[in-house]
Formats: structure tokens, C-alpha cells, sequence
């Protein structure tokens, strides 16, 4: 079977008009909102003990892993995670436990996706002291956590 040249030619045509109405609707400029993945939170672990921390737990309490918190963190070691919005204009944060012998530390981040200021706490034993450095703004923050016996 057979077309008409005309009917193919207006076949053509055609396609060429929806291809261009679809590369034009593309480059239009839309609404500026926050992207999955707008808001990211990288955390770092310095273990500056004596002993190996082993994780225990950990959560998302708001977007996604984009780097799964190890499963130990040596002496003397570093450990890193990062967690990123997983929705349009959301927040990203997170929570993670260590077990050492003198019981759990344990570190929560938010970066919320609002004017809010970002939240950085680290809980540890009596016999251990952590401390928390990372940027009280943005929406990029790194979170330093050292860890000392």
C-alpha cells in the first residue's frame, strides 16, 4: 500500500510542527522552585577516640540518602554521609547512632527548606565530648562532627 505524496508530505509537516512546538514550550522560562535534590546536607565524622564506633541506626527524617552513613567509623577515623531533598521546595535531614563502650553518640542535622536556620546537635556519653561545627545557613551546609575521649 502505497501513500499519496501529498498525505505524506502533510504527514511530515506535521511532525515537524510538534517537534517544534515542544522544543519552544521547553525553553519557556518557568517559576523558580527548589528541585529534589536543591537542599543537600554532607556530614563528617572525625573519631578521635580510642575505639571503633559502630553504627546502630540511622534515619531520614526528611529527603533521601545520597551517601549511606558507614557501618563503622575506626579510631582515629573519618566517616562521611550526606542526605538531599527528595521533593519539590523540601528540607533534607537526618540522624544517626554510634555505639562505643561508654554508650551511643548520636548526631541530628535539619536543613529545612524555609527561613528557618539549619540545626546541628551531637549527643554523646560522659566520658566522651562532641562538638559540631557546619554553616547555620544555606542550603549546602557541611556539618563537622568531631569526637574526642
Amino acid at each position: 500500500m502505497t501513500l499519496p505524496g501529498f498525505r505524506i508530505s502533510g504527514m511530515r509537516a506535521v511532525g515537524a510542527a510538534v517537534l517544534a512546538a515542544g522544543t519552544l514550550t521547553a525553553g519557556l522560562p518557568t517559576m523558580a522552585s527548589a528541585d529534589p535534590g536543591d537542599y543537600t546536607t554532607k556530614v563528617i565524622v572525625k573519631n578521635r577516640t580510642g575505639e571503633v564506633m559502630v553504627l546502630t541506626h540511622s534515619q531520614v527524617t526528611d529527603g533521601e540518602w545520597i551517601q549511606y552513613p558507614p557501618e563503622t567509623i575506626a579510631s582515629n577515623g573519618i566517616g562521611r554521609m550526606s542526605t538531599a531533598s527528595s521533593e519539590d521546595e523540601g528540607g533534607t535531614g537526618g540522624t544517626v547512632t554510634y555505639e562505643t563502650d561508654y554508650g551511643d553518640v548520636v548526631i541530628y542535622w535539619n536543613d529545612p527548606d524555609t527561613s528557618d536556620k539549619n540545626d546541628f546537635k551531637c549527643d554523646a556519653p560522659d566520658e566522651l565530648t562532641c562538638s559540631t561545627i557546619g554553616s547555620p545557613n544555606g542550603q549546602h551546609p557541611i556539618l563537622n562532627v568531631d569526637i574526642f575521649d
